[in-house]
């Protein structure tokens, strides 16, 4: 499942619905999954979700609490089972 983030949210928004979307799929609270930062630079985010001259086309991929997450450019969040 993808969602759309909407342009101009930054690094806080995304984040957070990472960890909600995987709180959900996991059963636990987000409150107990570990540090994001654990899997992946959170600045990276900023470069791609709040760069205005960043290219859109790039994706990061990275895995977290046995899923992988995708962050697109154009701000588009996927999370599938690992």
């Amino acid at each position: 499942m993808s969602v759309q983030v909407p342009s101009g949210h930054h690094l806080d928004h995304v984040t957070l619905d990472i960890l909600d979307r995987i709180a959900e799929r996991t059963g636990r609270d987000a409150d107990t999954l570990p540090p994001i930062y654990q899997s992946i630079d959170p600045d990276v985010f900023d470069l791609v979700c709040d760069n205005p001259l960043y290219d859109h086309s790039v994706n990061i991929r990275f895995e977290y609490c046995g899923h992988v997450v995708t962050v697109s450019g154009d701000g588009t969040v996927s999370i599938t089972p690992r």
